[in-house]
């Protein structure tokens, strides 16, 4: 897989690892929209998805010690619950509507309330945990149907203003459970091989190097700060989602 890469593709897929993971590292998720969207100019997506769920799988639980006291456990399994059950319509709905339609259309709803919340723009986020089982729903659908699960979640905590720790610690694991569950199926389907542990391998020191001034960076910036750098990473991830697909 690597050695297929080019110097200028080694070079930006360093890039893409060392700012995917330093993502990571500040807010918990856009770790793998940034792997993936990056490493698919250059390699095939059945190799780049499992890597990026690997990576992913690897800096949460890097980042498990400074985030556990902070999550939010009754939302942590309200959204599991919610994202359990929808993933399989997910996967039924792939095989019925094209893929790229799907995700389009997934990327476009979390790019336009991104842009509404950068704008001052509230959305009533009613108490209890019916709304969180729906956005676990809508994040297990869109895991399902599109391969994405923690932009849904991220963007509904943010919308819900929760405390900035809570956020960042609760969509973390969120997407580590998610990412092993799809990773075990990957395997299962053989996509998952020799040259998936390699290239994990080869891409963990700038992935972790990120992580690392990531995680430090997270101690030093203002709730407010914190806020605006989600809603722009869910731009940003949403925008380079949608480049492939033009």
């Amino acid at each position: 897989m690597i050695n297929e890469l080019t110097m200028g593709g080694l070079l930006v897929s360093a890039a893409a690892l060392f700012v995917g993971g330093f993502a990571r590292g500040l807010t918990g998720f856009g770790n793998a929209a940034i792997i993936v969207t990056s490493l698919t100019f250059f390699l095939p997506p059945q190799q780049v998805v499992p890597l990026a769920i690997a990576l992913e799988v690897i800096a949460g639980l890097m980042l498990l010690p400074s985030t556990t006291g902070a999550i939010h456990t009754s939302t942590l399994r309200t959204l599991l619950l919610g994202a359990a059950l929808a993933t399989p319509f997910g996967v039924l709905t792939l095989e019925l509507v094209d893929a790229d339609i799907l995700r389009g259309g997934i990327l476009l709803g979390i790019l336009a309330v991104s842009v509404m919340l950068i704008y001052g723009i509230t959305l009533p986020v009613p108490p209890g945990a019916g709304p969180t089982f729906a956005a676990g729903t809508v994040s297990g659908f869109g895991n399902g149907a599109a391969g994405l699960s923690g932009l849904p979640v991220a963007l509904f905590l943010s919308a819900r203003r929760d405390e900035i720790a809570s956020l960042r610690a609760t969509v973390s694991i969120y997407i580590v459970l998610i990412g092993m569950l799809t990773l075990a199926f990957l395997t299962l389907r053989g996509l998952v091989r020799a040259d998936t542990l390699w290239a994990t391998g080869a891409a963990l020191p700038p992935m972790l190097a990120g992580l690392l001034l990531g995680r430090r960076s997270f101690n030093r910036i203002s709730p407010a700060t914190f806020r605006n750098a989600v809603l722009l990473l869910l731009c940003l991830a949403s925008v380079l989602g949608l480049l492939p697909l033009l």
